[in-house]
């Protein structure tokens, strides 16, 4: 249990303010009580724009506050500069969408400032209209976050009978939404002073890559891998939309291996074409099985499972080797990303653990590696344990951690130790 400090705050928990922010929270929340993954995040968040008179003058006019809105629903997350830009992929988004917008129109961030300014103890001013609000989902409780347009930070816990001051927050509760980076809030917030151990990192590294919200994948996946069974007992594709190498990059970078022929588009080498040709059958048989799961919307259906958005420079590949059927999306410019290992009879995916690029290793020719022949395997990965077991512990401070450590599949692990668990950290002290 978190020790509160409402030192300085006034608790109008009892205020008709405070009964009708609490009704309308009710009614939005309802729906989304029976959905169980968490977190679920709705924030908005208003900032003063500028809009240039001319090329010459970029900062010349100050428009009025534009609002931001992020929502989240486990390690899903989505961004937008106006609420109804927002599209989420499936039922959940569309839940928590459905959520925003009956918000907006009940005036709940113009309600949460007037109950803020009561909170704090100080005259309402007009600024109090655009103050930043939101509603989480977060371990077993509901919370209402405050904040008073960057200054304090303060949450009221959303409770059976009506809203209960809980007291300050911490300074990085509420993600700055007019920036473009996007931050994760992360399953439950803790005191920043608690010592971080191993199983605390690996609960949540299997919650950002191993929480399932959809079962979008599955059939897929089922056909994929029938598929590729069909083909050869080795068998590898991946795409990427703009893959990345030291040359010119590769924009709709597609690759196969069946045994030990391996093809790629890449124009590194620009012999494409000619090593096409030359193929056999199976190279051209995996290929229209690469471009139909394509049209399936593999990335989109991965990221509606998982959670994880696909980017352009990332790469997917289905890969059946050693007897194994597996899935991996990792960054082609050195990010590691993770691997799932797939039960060909049902099509279920589960998170095993993390590869590096596997790009790499769809080659005719040189590689990194300057091998003259393909590699061994197209995936190369590391058991989660495995890899868990190759990062220095907290005490290490801030010195830098391997390349693809801090970096896994754009989770920024440096920042994840330097604020414990994300952007929902609840101290109960003010600072």
């Amino acid at each position: 249990m978190m020790n509160w400090n409402a030192d300085g705050l006034t608790d109008v928990s009892d205020s008709l303010i405070a009964a009708d922010i609490f009704a309308v929270l009710s009614d939005a929340i309802r729906p989304l009580r029976a959905l169980t993954v968490r977190p679920i995040l709705f924030a908005r968040s208003e900032r003063f724009t500028r809009t240039p008179l001319s090329g010459n003058f970029p900062n010349a006019l100050q428009s009025a506050p534009q609002p931001f809105f992020h929502i989240q629903y486990g390690p899903r997350a989505w961004k937008s500069a106006h609420l109804y830009l927002l599209s989420p992929f499936t039922d959940f988004g569309e839940r928590i969408l459905a959520m925003g917008k009956a918000l907006e129109e009940k005036k709940l961030a113009a309600l949460g400032g007037a109950l803020l300014a009561m909170t704090l103890g100080r005259p309402l001013t007009p600024d109090d209209e655009h103050s930043d609000i939101a509603i989480v989902r977060q371990g077993d409780g509901w919370f209402l976050v405050l904040e008073d347009r960057g200054r304090e930070l303060v949450v009221y816990d959303i409770g059976a009978e009506g809203l209960r001051l809980l007291g300050y927050a911490h300074r990085d509760s509420l993600c700055r939404l007019d920036q473009t980076r996007r931050r994760l809030l992360w399953p439950r917030g803790e005191d920043p002073a608690k010592e971080m151990t191993k199983e605390d990192l690996k609960a949540d590294v299997l919650w950002r890559f191993g929480t399932k919200l959809a079962d979008a994948t599955r059939p897929v996946f089922l056909e994929a891998f029938e598929k590729m069974r069909a083909i050869a007992p080795e068998v590898a594709l991946a795409y990427s939309a703009a893959r990345f190498n030291d040359a010119c990059g590769d924009d709709n970078w597609s690759a196969a291996r069946v045994n030990d022929f391996a093809w790629e588009s890449g124009s590194y080498f620009r012999n494409d074409e000619t090593a096409l040709a030359a193929a056999p059958p199976a190279i051209h048989t995996a290929l229209g099985l690469l471009h139909h799961l394509l049209a399936c919307r593999i990335a989109e259906r991965f990221t509606a499972t998982f959670g994880m958005e696909v980017g352009p420079v990332d790469a997917i590949g289905f890969f059946l080797q050693g007897g194994e059927c597996y899935f991996s999306c990792s960054c082609t410019n050195g990010d590691d990303g993770p691997v799932y290992r797939v039960d060909p009879r049902t099509g279920e995916a589960q998170f095993v653990g993390v590869a590096d690029r596997f790009d790499w290793n769809f080659n005719t020719g040189a590689t990194h590696s300057y091998r003259a022949t393909p590699a061994p395997a197209c995936l190369e990965w590391t058991p989660l344990d495995a890899w868990l077991e190759q990062i220095p512990s907290r005490e290490a401070g801030a010195a830098r951690r391997g390349y693809g450590f801090q970096r896994l599949a754009g989770v920024d692990w440096d920042e994840y130790f330097g604020v414990r668990k994300g952007i929902m950290i609840m101290t109960g002290r003010k600072e």
